[in-house]
């Protein structure tokens, strides 16, 4: 029999089993948590359809783009989940479809002017005599959320029912509805002739009411031709704010541009100004929807100043661009080239003619590299010249032979003047010239002869000129006489009382 003590350790010792032998809860692996994500609905859309009479294939499908974007074909399938199949489109089914607008797809035969054909289906595992009937169609493309399309399988034309909460899934029986076929997209041909003329990258400061075009960025189109240039699917791009399309760098061109027209671009599209940069940068055109690039309209604007706000870089009649001072937003160009201030710098400055600048003369000096032992800088060129000194100079000459004398003006040696006897003698005719101790010839005082002999001089034709202008004068005189001898014969006969 176990005492009181055994017993109290026997109970505490099975506790312990009974502890151990327990099993613990198994141990999970913590999960964490995500964002719900939900692939957005498709924006292409069958909107019709209709089956052949042995309800296992397609006569036409009808597509429609519900999105705000083109839709690339290529990346689409449309998948049979009855058969497992894929549609086979001939063309191929590539091409771009524009919002808001319907392509059909068609068997041969079954509907004019289709956008695309049917070849019929793509399958492996799936026998003509096995085709089950057409239950469920569906568009695919990664990305987009897949909704199953249920095919009525009557040989009816359906029409899917826009005017109902379920549209996605809904169609109606449409035997009297036509189909819908707008083409594929296409960029636009480049529209040769029109031209960017002018840009105004430097707005004038105006006050925040002031709503005239001046006070703000422009960017004008010309169109150089004598016919009409449709604008329609193009854009205006720069590089302004980033390399890619913003709200800010691409504006939306539509319209006619009449010939010799212009069209001002001052306007964003959510019409707001339009902001240019002022470091620069460059202008094209683009299709609406990113497919093309016309390159050949790239046209760059250069860094604008201080100086040249409110002044309009424009193209000239040459097609050369400058600035001007007379901006012509919306008309033809008025080239007025802005003068130049002429600088004047203050005293102890000059003009660095490499930046237009005044400079301190000393810190241009100062800037000069320092001139070698024995030179010493020439202020008026500024370059290095050797030191001379007369005291230097006149100590380290040589002296003089005898019967010479030093020259002033060159500092070398010459013979003095009582050398002048040592000379040789000059020729007959000639003399010694006593300043520069040359011989030359003899000057003489007299008159030379004349070889031949003084001839009278005949009388010009203007000493008959005189002879006759004073005949004339003579003739006048007397003929006043003539005429005013009566007054005369009175003032003589006063003279006479006198």
């Amino acid at each position: 029999m176990l005492t009181r003590p055994k017993r109290v350790q026997y109970f505490l010792l099975s506790i312990v089993v009974a502890i151990a032998i327990i099993p613990t809860p198994r141990a999970f692996a913590q999960l964490a948590t995500t964002d719900t994500t939900l692939l957005p609905n498709a924006p292409l859309l069958i909107t019709a359809y209709q089956t052949t009479a042995a309800y296992n294939d397609i006569r036409f499908i009808e597509l429609y783009n519900s999105g705000d974007d083109l839709v690339d074909l290529s990346t689409w399938k449309i998948y049979d989940v009855a058969n497992a199949r894929y549609l086979q489109v001939s063309s191929p089914f590539s091409g771009y479809q524009r919002p808001g607008t319907h392509i059909v797809i068609s068997r041969t035969g079954e509907v004019t002017n289709a956008t695309f054909g049917i070849d019929g289906w793509m399958t492996t595992t799936t026998t003509p005599a096995s085709v089950k009937a057409l239950t469920t169609l569906q568009l695919l493309h990664d990305g987009y959320r897949s909704a199953d399309l249920t095919a009525k399988a009557n040989g009816a034309l359906q029409i899917r029912n826009f005017g109902v909460s379920s549209y996605l899934t809904t169609f109606t029986e449409g035997a009297g509805r036509s189909l819908f076929d707008d083409g594929l997209y296409s960029a636009p041909v480049s529209p040769v002739g029109i031209e960017i003329d002018e840009v105004y990258p430097y707005a004038s400061d105006c006050s925040p009411l002031d709503t005239s075009t001046l006070c703000g960025d422009y960017i004008e189109l010309h169109n150089a031709t004598d016919h009409a240039i449709d604008l329609t699917d193009l854009v205006l791009r720069t590089d302004s704010s980033s390399s890619s399309r913003t709200s800010s760098n691409t504006f939306t061109l539509d319209g006619i541009v009449a010939p010799d027209g212009y069209r001002l671009i001052s306007l964003a599209d959510d019409g707001g100004r339009i902001s240019l940069t002022n470091s620069g940068g460059y202008i094209w055109l683009e299709d609406a929807w990113n497919l093309a690039q016309y390159a050949e309209y790239m046209t760059e604007w250069p860094s604008a100043s201080s100086d040249e706000q409110g002044l309009a870089y424009m193209r000239v009649d040459d097609g050369v661009w400058q600035w001007s001072t007379t901006p012509t937003p919306g008309l033809q160009n008025i080239l007025s080239v802005p003068i130049s201030p002429v600088t004047i710098c203050p005293e102890g400055k000059y003009l660095n003619p490499d930046t237009g600048r005044c400079r301190s003369i000393e810190e241009a000096v100062s800037a000069l590299a320092a001139c070698e032992e024995g030179y010493e800088r020439n202020p008026t060129t500024n370059r290095c010249r050797k030191i001379t000194s007369v005291t230097t100079v006149g100590a380290s000459l040589t002296p003089c032979a005898e019967g010479q004398e030093r020259n002033p003006m060159t500092n070398r040696c010459r013979s003095i003047v009582s050398a002048v006897a040592e000379l040789i003698p000059c020729d007959e005719g000639y003399e010694r010239n006593p300043a520069t101790n040359r011989c030359r010839k003899v000057q003489s005082d007299s008159i030379p002869s004349a070889p031949f002999a003084v001839e009278p001089v005949a009388a010009s034709a203007s000493v008959w000129q005189w002879w006759a202008g004073g005949m004339i004068a003579a003739a006048l005189a007397g003929y006043g006489v003539w005429e005013w001898r009566h007054e005369l014969a009175k003032i003589a006969t006063r003279f006479r009382r006198k």
